[in-house]
């Protein structure tokens, strides 16, 4: 293990990964995300065959001293393993405004390869490698100073195995001919979007949002957008803003003045009053015609009905022979979705090929005969 504390040595190391023989480093990231609503980034790891390399990034300034890094981020010809690099690569685009190229997620590869969908890295370890992974330093201060023997062991031992993955599951991708499914599955990852929650649609993540009037729902996604644009704004989180209980309540409530509205929603501060009370007044002259609505399942005939346990069948069958989740293939959400005509992902990609085309026959065939 070797710890990189100056712009110097960091440079250094990335000019030399990147002019080197190595086809893949593995790369993991340390941060605190308890209280902000950006990760507060600690340590970049970085490992090849010969070395670890334990980059503390609170010592470099993120203007000047990472040029070389994003260079390396970029070299096509080098592959950037991560294990579930959703966070990591959110870390890249909000601190250095940048998306690696070329990535291999072992979290997304392992799925493909016939594992639970979204297994942690030591579960994953333990199943595949039977390495077994210690993550009692997961959520310790990553952000204090000096860091401990313990933490450092831990940075290193991740991104260590990360390294170990990446072998065992190229070999089975090549050996099952899935590279194709992963890099189709990795599309999304590349896209910032991916990295940035649509803030009209998160008012889907309030527990009781399917329960409500359209007006409320209307006045939620206003709230929750407000919200979202606030955390960013003062890096808080969510909570910290206002919790989902008190947006509910607010809701809930037909306060008659601003002072009203302090004293019933107690969970509002005080320096966000004036902004959700003038939001509250704006939102009376709302359409109800832009009001957001729940998706209703159509009415769908018997032998629609049919179709789809014909389609479920398949997709068993299907799964078992390649064995992996039927979740993979499709869920029950999607195959419904199906038989009414909307658009689904196994309709596309590896998937249409495995499953889809098949399905259609099946879906056509009910069609024509009914």
């Amino acid at each position: 293990m070797t710890i990189i504390t100056t712009a110097s040595e960091f440079n250094k190391l990335c000019q030399r990964l990147a002019h080197g023989t190595h086809g893949f480093i593995a790369v993991d990231t340390e941060f605190v995300r308890e209280k902000t609503y950006w990760p507060q980034w600690s340590l970049l790891q970085i490992a090849i065959p010969e070395d670890v390399y334990i980059v503390d990034v609170t010592s470099l300034d993120r203007e000047k001293d990472f040029d070389a890094f994003k260079d390396l981020l970029l070299h096509s010809s080098i592959l950037k393993v991560f294990h579930a690099c959703r966070q990591d690569v959110e870390i890249f685009l909000h601190e250095l405004d940048i998306i690696p190229n070329a990535i291999f997620d072992c979290q997304i590869a392992a799925y493909l390869c016939g594992f639970s969908e979204g297994m942690g890295l030591a579960k994953l370890a333990y199943e595949l490698l039977r390495v077994e992974v210690i993550k009692t330093q997961q959520h310790t201060n990553w952000m204090s100073r000096p860091l401990s023997p313990k933490q450092l062991a831990y940075a290193t031992v991740d991104v260590q195995v990360i390294q170990k993955l990446y072998h065992a599951l190229e070999a089975k991708l090549g050996e099952l001919g899935r590279w194709g499914w992963l890099h189709y599955e990795q599309e999304h990852l590349f896209s910032s979007r991916t990295y940035m929650p649509n803030v009209d649609e998160l008012w889907h993540r309030i527990r009781t949002h399917h329960k409500m009037k359209a007006s409320k729902r209307a006045l939620l996604q206003e709230l929750c957008r407000w919200r979202e644009e606030k955390a960013r704004e003062l890096n808080y989180n969510r909570a910290r803003v206002i919790n989902d209980d008190a947006l509910v309540k607010i809701i809930n409530l037909n306060s008659e003045n601003i002072l009203e509205l302090a004293d019933q929603v107690p969970g509002i501060d005080v320096d966000y009053l004036e902004e959700i009370w003038a939001l509250l007044l704006a939102f009376k002259s709302r359409s109800p015609h832009t009001y957001p609505r729940l998706k209703h399942p159509p009415r769908r005939p018997p032998y629609l009905l049919e179709a789809f346990e014909k389609i479920a069948q398949l997709r068993q069958q299907i799964a078992v022979k390649l064995q992996v989740s039927e979740r993979l293939l499709a869920n029950d959400e999607a195959i419904k979705d199906f038989v009414s005509d909307y658009e689904v992902p196994f309709t596309r990609g590896w998937r249409y090929e495995v499953f889809g085309a098949e399905a259609q026959g099946i879906l056509k065939l009910y069609k024509t005969t009914n």
